[in-house]
């Protein structure tokens, strides 16, 4: 699978124990990622929403079944889940992420993409801090460390600039409110 960020139509210190920047990942180690850390279809689906859609960890667990369309490649992040709640996004979904949401069979016809267990329904989706762990098992697997959940959103981004793409229009793709908010990962 290709896992190389592309174009839709000074070092920060890496994430300690919850603190720094989080690791921007190399396609490479996106890769081993989830061909060797993730188990589970549906970890590989949630997180590939992330790295290549560059949306927020909460943003990808409230997705509900309607906001995805595999037919037209087309991923809808309703205003409503986005930080800020101002603006819906909507994103081209490239062949490798199309293809992960194809493997994930037990994506519900509806509702949350990415259900709790019934016993622990609190919001009807995954918690981020399951989200957490399973990230941490799959990094723990593969030997990869400073990982966060904020990784893919920082690693999406970094690969739209280095592949030259304007400010601007990475401000447009992932959702920042301000410039002076999207530069502060473009300069680290």
């Amino acid at each position: 699978m290709d896992f190389e960020i592309k174009k839709p139509k000074s070092k920060a210190a890496r994430k300690q124990n919850g603190s720094g920047k989080a690791r921007v990942l190399s396609s490479d180690e996106a890769r081993e990622l989830f061909e060797g850390g993730f188990v589970r279809d549906r970890d590989r689906a949630l997180f590939g929403i992330c790295y290549f859609c560059g949306c927020r960890i909460g943003e990808a667990l409230q997705l509900k079944r309607e906001n995805i369309d595999l037919k037209l490649g087309v991923i809808t992040f309703p205003k409503g889940i986005t930080k800020g709640k101002i603006q819906t996004r909507q994103l081209e979904v490239g062949a490798t992420l199309l293809q992960l949401l194809e493997w994930y069979e037990e994506m519900p016809s509806q509702g949350y993409i990415f259900p709790a267990h019934a016993k622990a329904v609190k919001n009807g989706y995954l918690s981020t801090v399951q989200a957490h762990r399973i990230l941490r098992a799959a990094c723990d697997t593969v030997g990869l460390e400073g990982v966060s959940t904020h990784s893919f959103r920082r690693s999406y981004i970094t690969g739209l600039w280095k592949q030259k793409m304007s400010p601007w229009k990475i401000k447009q793709f992932s959702g920042h409110k301000s410039m002076a908010s999207l530069m502060e990962y473009l300069e680290a």
